[in-house]
């Protein structure tokens, strides 16, 4: 059971771990590693040319350097420490553990198994991380014991409800006719161009459901809802120019974020009339780089020669060829001007100064409630839950009613 699986699991009224279980409960915190490949792209003969903007990025890393840069590991811890003393809080008043339970056991996790012959589930329950030790059997048997059990096969484990039947027992009188209406888009995943597919935020696919909510006329206010690292910059610009759109329709957009809204997923929900994160949010990382290999040592080594003649100079340099000055030049001025523009839009659709912007330390990643503090002025720490509940107060409406597998959710006037 994993960090996340047992920062869930903790909350419970009683915890019980299989015996069967092989590595007990891995409360291991949270980690960053890359690998560094500057010196084996050396060896291959492989250039990168790098490209950057803004105080510091570190997604080129690997590209030039052989360790995690010292701003990295401030950066990542910056973020990273919050996150964890947030988790072990909460997994030690779940379970009514002493405060420094969790930092030690992960600490110590090695000496404390040594101590039970490698039993890491009994280290489990000495520390009081769960209630029992039961066999798959054993668990089937007091869950029975305990709940009943409709089929008389006893060999049989006690009826569950799985999330689909779950959601099947809610109320079904979805109203295709209800006149009012808060659209809900999901920005999932890397933004990209094309269609939306998993752990891709297609920038075809969401535009699409943006025009759709701003020509349905019961659409009173949109809700944006980012999970996304960031990504391409012209499929981020194609999102942000269709809000834009639906809000010249003087109706509102709000942006709730999940667990990371940075870089491009930071782009994307500038021009919303409020923005919502959760405490633990992972935003920011305002910052641009672009990365392009040459090949021309490779070849080289190889005995591969690259020559001919061009019409223009533009059509002179290919990455065959080691890069000239004035393709450097040109690459530094394009994400010179993408970062302006980037800092220009979260400047005027924030209402702030451009150089209050560049003053914010983006060389970390921020937590929800840092980045209220320094760039959200309306944002809220709220999850998205309460944002709907707080939609329904400022448009006085009632009757929730959720419609499954659609792209929004309908509100019904009492």
């Amino acid at each position: 059971m994993l960090t996340s699986d047992y920062l869930v699991a903790s909350q419970a009224t009683e915890l019980y771990l299989n015996t069967s279980s092989y590595y007990g409960i891995e409360t291991s915190g949270f980690s960053r590693k890359r690998e560094y490949m500057q010196d084996f792209y050396n060896n291959i003969k492989l250039d990168y040319e790098i490209f950057s903007a803004g105080d510091f990025k570190s997604g080129p890393e690997p590209y030039t350097r052989d360790s995690m840069s010292d701003n990295d590991k401030i950066a990542w811890n910056a973020f990273a420490n919050p996150l964890w003393d947030t988790y072990k809080q909460k997994m030690e008043s779940g379970r009514d553990l002493e405060a420094g339970t969790i930092q030690s056991y992960g600490d110590n996790f090695d000496i404390l198994a040594k101590d039970e012959k490698g039993d890491m589930n009994k280290v489990a329950l000495n520390l009081g991380l769960v209630d029992g030790l039961m066999k798959h059997e054993e668990i089937r048997d007091y869950m029975i014991a305990e709940f009943g059990s409709e089929d008389a096969d006893k060999d049989k484990w006690p009826e569950g409800v799985s999330y689909a039947e779950y959601l099947s027992t809610l109320d079904a009188s979805f109203d295709e006719d209800a006149e009012d209406i808060i659209a809900i888009i999901n920005v999932e995943g890397v933004i990209m161009t094309g269609q939306e597919s998993q752990g891709t935020a297609g920038s075809d696919s969401i535009v699409e459901k943006i025009y759709k909510a701003k020509n349905d006329k019961n659409v009173k206010v949109l809700i944006l809802r980012v999970n996304s690292g960031g990504g391409d910059v012209y499929a981020s610009e194609l999102i942000l120019n269709a809000l834009d759109d639906f809000k010249s329709t003087d109706r509102n957009v709000y942006t709730s974020m999940g667990n990371v809204a940075a870089s491009g997923g930071v782009w994307i929900t500038t021009n919303s009339s409020e923005i919502w994160a959760e405490p633990n949010t992972v935003t920011g990382s305002i910052g641009v780089y672009s990365i392009v290999p040459t090949l021309g040592r490779a070849l080289d080594w190889a005995g591969i020669n690259v020559d001919g003649v061009s019409s223009t100079k533009m059509g002179e340099w290919d990455p065959t060829e080691p890069m000239p000055d004035y393709m450097k030049d040109l690459f530094q001025a394009n994400v010179d001007g993408i970062y302006d523009n980037f800092v220009s839009v979260v400047a005027n659709n924030r209402d702030m100064e451009y150089e209050d912007v560049l003053k914010i330390d983006w060389t970390t990643y921020l937590a929800g409630d840092k980045a209220q503090e320094l760039y959200a002025k309306t944002n809220h720490e709220y999850p998205i839950r309460e944002n709907m509940h707080w939609i329904t107060i400022r448009l006085s409406i009632t009757n929730v009613i959720l419609s499954h597998g659609k792209y929004f959710l309908k509100f019904q006037r009492m």
